[in-house]
């Protein structure tokens, strides 16, 4: 599986300022490399990675696809031959619309479309669970700015309360780049709103602020992680809390190359990838509106935990349907 870390978009940036606006991206599709996987599991260790999955309404969809459809025209009539030579998607698809990797076929596949939180996270079952088990725990302490909450987008038809909140956040109005020096794949990305550098806006402290906690806990459950290969290998370290500065973004588009030897060239990427930057996708972003009201850990290809961000905010169905399984297997254990 692709590895972020490593873009030809960080190996030979324009200028400074590019570079630290560009900061390196995880995987937000592939979040275990193929390597350390194999590397992990011949260990004996597990895997856990935590994000937000994002909620999208019908209006999210109408607006990611125009957003789609823009990137493509542009980036077609800039380069014909990248259509012949890439298959794209973009990431609001169900999985039963795509083919290759990303496609139904790939079980461990994660196509949630969302919000990383924290690097790839390593270790025993038990420090897995234990960390899981905090996580839960302490995120009642960290609450969403009231700037931030919005009434959950209610579909026609479906009776819910219409106090219903949803943890809502601004996105920039430029697009970003980035080619897999691995697979030759093409990532398009949106920003969650403002540079990293300013954390005092709402939605950067309040994404901080969970990474923080993630953080305080897996610490505290002696798993392992690294943040280089996270958030790149020249790191910027908050002054407040020792910790590196995350890029938050959304994953929007995948370019998946057809055949390895016809990805872009060193030369040819950097030419879309400034394309795509000049892209002005404004009318689009300032409408925009990623919307979450879980936070979830996913690893070994099951889903290890789900969790509202907001008090009182009840379990999803998939958690209900385990939770009953789970009492009704304690249940058969205690009568046999």
């Amino acid at each position: 599986m692709d590895s972020l870390a490593g873009y030809s978009s960080d190996e030979e940036p324009e200028n400074l300022q590019t570079q630290k606006e560009q900061q390196r991206l995880p995987d937000p599709r592939s979040f275990v490399t193929y390597s350390q996987n194999f590397s992990m599991k011949r260990l004996g260790l597990h895997s856990a990675f935590a994000y937000l999955p994002l909620k999208l309404t019908s209006e999210t969809r109408v607006l990611l696809r125009e957003c789609f459809q823009n990137v493509l025209e542009s980036v077609s009539k800039k380069m014909p031959s990248v259509k012949s030579r890439y298959y794209f998607h973009s990431t609001e698809q169900r999985r039963n619309q795509l083919v290759g990797r990303y496609s139904l076929l790939n079980k461990n596949a994660m196509n949630d479309i969302h919000i990383t939180l924290f690097p790839n996270i390593f270790g025993e079952r038990n420090k897995i669970k234990n960390l899981v088990r905090l996580v839960e725990r302490n995120l009642k302490s960290v609450e969403p700015p009231a700037d931030l909450l919005a009434t959950k987008n209610l579909n026609l038809g479906v009776m819910i309360p219409s106090q219903d909140k949803v943890v809502s956040f601004r996105v920039d109005t430029q697009l970003y780049a980035y080619m897999s020096s691995r697979s030759g794949n093409i990532f398009i990305a949106l920003n969650v709103f403002g540079p990293t550098r300013y954390v005092e806006l709402p939605e950067k402290s309040y994404l901080r602020s969970l990474t923080k906690m993630i953080h305080d806990q897996a610490e505290k459950s002696q798993v392992r992680y690294q943040w280089e290969n996270f958030v790149g290998g020249n790191m910027e370290i908050n002054k407040n809390d020792g910790l590196p500065e995350v890029n938050y973004h959304c994953l929007i588009i995948i370019g998946e190359v057809k055949l390895f030897e016809n990805r872009l060239t060193t030369e040819e990427f950097a030419e879309i990838q400034r394309n795509i930057r000049e892209l002005d996708i404004s009318s689009i972003a300032n409408k925009l509106r990623l919307e979450c009201d879980r936070l979830l850990f996913f690893g070994d290809g099951i889903m290890r935990g789900d969790f509202p961000l907001l008090p009182n905010m009840p379990l999803s169905k998939d958690v209900l349907g385990k939770n009953v399984k789970e009492k009704r297997s304690r249940t058969r254990s205690r009568q046999t």
